[in-house]
């Protein structure tokens, strides 16, 4: 999800109205960039970056092509407000889950079952952020530096270094092998099971919440 960690989560740009934006009647600026990331989110997670229209997306969010500029300037600026926007859906039930008082393997249970509750109830957010690794390995400048590291990374990180300290875990093991572990496993099969019909991503990331907490074998 990200090539370095920070501790700014980017949020949805918030651009001034201009006048005659071209919204539909009765539509605010709000809205109408509301449903624009709404829009924009189905097509990239569908089509890719490269493969993303603005004309698509203008016409799924009911604007005209021209009008989109006058809330983005670039498919590119679009693209880093609808990752901003995906994000911030995650944020508020994962960081409480790793947040909250108790040992590593209870937390990271509490992590597991949040992010695909969340993939769960958004098949779009979860195509689209696993998808953010490849579009950056294509377009390293995709995200401005500041705008890959996200509070998420930072609670993982914050997360893994008490369980060190309380000796859960070897000191030996990296920060950031740790969260490609944990956050790659449940992004994983949360894009999986979109590709297999009458998969489950609850059932599934429970399977790995036991694994994790060692009740997964019987012998």
């Amino acid at each position: 999800m990200s090539r370095s960690s920070a501790h700014h989560l980017p949020t949805a740009l918030r651009l001034g109205p201009p006048k005659q934006l071209g919204r539909p009647p009765g539509s605010s600026a709000e809205q109408t960039v509301s449903r624009l990331l709404e829009a924009a989110l189905a097509d990239f997670a569908e089509a890719g970056y490269s493969g993303a229209r603005m004309t698509r997306i203008a016409t799924a969010a009911s604007i005209t092509h021209s009008s989109i500029y006058r809330y983005f300037s670039s498919k590119r600026q679009l693209y880093q407000a609808t990752f901003g926007a995906a994000l911030s859906t995650l944020l508020p039930d994962v960081t409480q889950a790793i947040t909250t008082d108790g040992l590593l393997r209870e937390k990271l249970g509490l992590f597991l079952r949040a992010l695909a509750g969340a993939y769960q109830n958004n098949r779009a957010t979860a195509r689209f952020l696993a998808a953010v690794p490849l579009e950056l390995s294509r377009q390293p400048d995709l995200l401005p530096a500041e705008q890959e590291g996200t509070e998420l990374l930072a609670a993982m990180v914050d997360m893994f270094a008490t369980a060190r300290l309380r000796g859960e875990i070897s000191a030996e093991i990296n920060d950031l092998d740790l969260v490609v572990a944990f956050l790659g496993s449940a992004v994983g099969i949360a894009v999986l099971s979109q590709g297999l019909p009458g998969s489950n991503v609850e059932a599934a990331t429970n399977i790995l919440v036991a694994a994790v907490e060692g009740s997964l074998f019987t012998k």
